[in-house]
């Protein structure tokens, strides 16, 4: 195995688990629905499934705020939602009682993923858009994790609230670079 496979084995396997984890647990999640707000009835509750997410900023067209403790935002119908830590985008969806990390960076077939991933590790190019998806997924769970109070993905994401002062004027594209070597630039 070259250095290159070796490091993308070793990174793929690392985010396996919390993968995984992310899919059982949205697939566990498909009952829960919206419900509207009593102040004003045009306003629903959407909810990030898959993983708990708190303290993640968000913004509608007509809503902003901060994720709850149970990773509910607030849209009204029609709306697409923005999610981010300061000036630092994290991803954009169209809002829903139901969103995803999926749904973050655009995957609208998660069944596609492993396929896009055998792909990814089985090519040199690494051409193929739903494996770059995949590692667009892969950077938001690194960052995700990176920011979490405790680092440990697997028993949800808590972003402390003195994150998004830090990083408001910063920008970081998790979306432009590999996996590989956004980890690396992360940590360094």
């Amino acid at each position: 195995m070259t250095k290159q496979e070796n490091i993308i084995y070793t990174f793929t396997k690392s985010l396996s688990i919390p993968l995984l984890l992310s899919l059982s647990l949205t697939a566990c999640n498909s009952g829960s629905s919206s419900s509207s707000s009593s102040v004003d009835p045009d306003v629903l509750t959407g909810t990030i499934t898959g993983v708990s997410l708190e303290g993640l900023s968000y913004r509608t067209e007509s809503q902003s705020g901060i994720t709850t403790a149970d990773s509910t935002f607030t849209y009204k119908d029609g709306e697409s939602v923005t999610f981010f830590i300061g000036d630092i985008t994290l991803g954009q969806s169209t809002a829903a009682a139901e969103v995803t990390l999926f749904d973050m960076v655009g995957i609208t077939d998660p069944d596609s993923l492993t396929e896009a991933v055998e792909t990814k590790l089985k090519s040199d190019s690494g051409k193929n858009s739903n494996a770059f998806q995949f590692e667009h997924l892969s950077n938001l769970v690194t960052l995700l994790t990176a920011v979490d109070e405790d680092g440990d993905f697997s028993n949800g994401i808590t972003i402390p609230a003195s994150l998004d002062t830090v990083a408001e004027g910063k920008s970081l594209d998790i979306y432009a670079i590999s996996s590989t070597y956004f980890k690396v630039n992360l940590v360094s």
